[in-house]
């Protein structure tokens, strides 16, 4: 079924797998089968939609609602909802039943269920409060231990600035980076040690500037290198004139823009691979592990007879339009968030904990056959939090579906003008950029009140060479007491004592853009979520292939890349 998209008009198809699908996990109210229509927007724009509902980075001071201190919440103090601290709002003084809704029918169902989500408490942030330590200033993380600004990560120690880790420590402004220790802009690395300036980079140590490399150590400016040592720029200089090249390296601004301008170089000199795959069967995407039968998925491992997933972390079976996490989960369609035991959910956000047979729930946890409940945790047979016998519910479910058909909102996604951030405030803003009225012709709120700190100045302009904060501590106070000014968004923005001792420690510049502006960079730098219909581009003889080599696939690579791309099997034929 060929369809069009009715945001971005775009043509986009419907497989009978994807109708299949449909078909499985429609669901059967008082002895009605209700049909899920197919998606009116394409994949894209679905993404775009759920993530509008996902704040990581933006984080405020404000007070607990509850109790009156002062907590870091990822909710701006004007929101419309009480937000209590993570900790007060698993605890038992409160109970979002009471919050309890009738539903109207003279009202569309996304106007009552927006209602209900602007009266119900939320939490501050979603972190380990039990098993943090000194991690404050994190979001989406969980077992941090000294740790600032990370998001989307799991069990760090010494990690800043940074976005998709798990089991890493002393790294900073990295981006998907896991069991890595000691490691600088770094993004798409898997068990790397003292790694700088790289991406996708599989068990190396000791590299710098370079990209592509799989069990590769001492390296500097290099591309598509398998257990290579002591190579720079892609040839092989020994250890001596290894050591003497890294004695004049130097991490001055103007160095690292020379070193990463001969790399690029040497990355459009070398094949790519058409897509990062591994283990996989019947998959396609990109940035994929363990995958069986997965289409459209991105950023994921472990996936299942899935399709269209983005970043869903783990074990994932049976999940189409799947985004950002997920954990042992199953029957998933048009979700967001959700994870830890999750079983046949539809159309709902930052559902977790076990909760199975819940149908547009928002933020809802270790819950059973619920339905437009917003905040509920161990409810059962609920509907816009209220409570109902299973008979009831049943029949109620039932009639309001009925109602959803007739106002054209059964099937699709909550819309983004009752999301509790601002779009500028989420994950949509990232993958999707678009200023107040692009926004705002979406339907999507904005927040326009600036989470950073207010300052009109005189700011502090940092030295180009860290040496000048080695043995100076007049200097060093400075600069943690200074304001810095970002030269890309004009934003102010701070250095931490921790930060700088990384930075001095290793040499390395203080940043001239705030975090905000250096992680869309590190973003920037990968390929996009999106697949093309490419033919591998290997000529070698030694290929076995006569001329060019006949392979085709789909990859991340748009055709106006300025690379090579070949298939897997050229590609590892032709990496050493």
């Amino acid at each position: 079924m060929d369809k069009q998209c009715k945001q971005c008009q775009k043509q986009f198809n419907v497989s009978d797998h994807d109708l299949t699908f449909l078909d499985k996990i429609s669901p059967t109210f008082a002895g009605q089968k209700f049909d899920i229509p197919a998606p009116t927007l394409c994949p894209h724009c679905r993404w775009q939609r759920r993530i509008a509902w996902r704040n990581e980075y933006a984080l405020y001071k404000r007070k607990c609602d509850l109790t009156g201190k002062e907590m870091i919440s990822k909710h701006h103090a004007t929101s419309a909802f009480p937000v209590y601290y993570m900790k007060e709002w698993q605890g038992d003084t409160w109970n979002a039943l009471d919050y309890a809704q009738d539903f109207d029918p003279s009202k569309s169902f996304f106007e009552q269920i927006g209602e209900l989500i602007n009266k119900v408490p939320r939490q501050s942030v979603l972190n380990d409060h039990m098993n943090d330590i000194n991690s404050e200033f994190t979001n989406c993380a969980g077992s941090s231990k000294n740790c600032y600004m990370i998001f989307e990560s799991d069990r760090n120690e010494e990690c800043y600035y940074s976005r998709g880790m798990t089991d890493n420590k002393d790294c900073v402004d990295c981006l998907h980076i896991n069991e890595s220790q000691i490691c600088y802009e770094a993004v798409d690395a898997f068990k790397c040690y003292n790694c700088f300036f790289v991406r996708d980079l599989e068990n190396c140590n000791e590299c710098y500037f370079s990209s592509n490399l799989i069990g590769c150590k001492y390296c500097f400016g290099c591309d598509g290198l398998s257990q290579k040592e002591y190579y720079l720029y892609n040839e092989n200089v020994g250890k001596d004139k290894w050591d003497e090249f890294m004695r004049s390296v130097k991490f001055t601004p103007e160095n690292i823009k020379t070193y990463t301008e001969k790399w690029e170089q040497v990355r459009q000199s070398r094949p790519k691979r058409f897509a990062k795959i591994s283990k996989c069967e019947n998959s396609h995407g990109d940035h994929l592990n363990n995958c069986k039968n997965a289409n459209f998925c991105f950023d994921s491992q472990k996936l299942e007879d899935c399709a269209y997933c983005f970043e869903v972390q783990n074990d994932a079976k049976d999940a189409y339009d799947f985004s950002t996490f997920g954990l042992a989960t199953a029957m998933l369609y048009e979700c967001n968030s959700s994870g830890y035991g999750a079983n046949t959910l539809l159309f709902s956000n930052d559902t977790w904990n076990n909760a199975q047979n819940c149908y547009y729930c928002d933020n809802v946890q270790s819950s059973k056959n619920c339905f437009g409940c917003v905040g509920l945790r161990k409810g059962e047979y609920c509907i816009l939090n209220k409570q109902y016998t299973p008979e009831e519910y049943d029949k109620k479910v039932a009639e309001i579906i009925a109602h959803m058909q007739k106002t054209n909102e059964w099937g699709e996604y909550f819309p983004m003008s009752i999301s509790v951030f601002g779009y500028n405030e989420t994950l949509a803003n990232d993958y999707f950029p678009l200023n107040k009225d692009q926004a705002a012709q979406m339907g999507a709120k904005w927040q326009d009140d600036d989470r950073m700190i207010h300052f009109d100045g005189p700011f502090y302009e940092p030295k180009p060479d860290i040496a000048e904060y080695q043995n100076n501590e007049q200097e060093r106070q400075a600069l943690l007491n200074g304001i810095l000014k970002c030269d890309k968004t004009s934003k102010p923005y701070k250095i931490i004592p921790q930060e700088l001792l990384f930075y001095v420690k290793h040499k390395l510049p203080i940043p001239t853009t705030s975090f905000e502006a250096r992680h869309k960079a590190r973003i920037a730098l990968r390929n996009p979520m999106n697949l093309w219909e490419r033919a591998c581009d290997c000529e070698q003889t030694d290929h076995d292939h006569s001329g060019k080599c006949p392979n085709k696939f789909e990859s991340s690579y748009s055709p106006e890349r300025p690379y090579k791309i070949y298939c897997e099997k050229c590609y590892q034929e032709s990496i050493g």
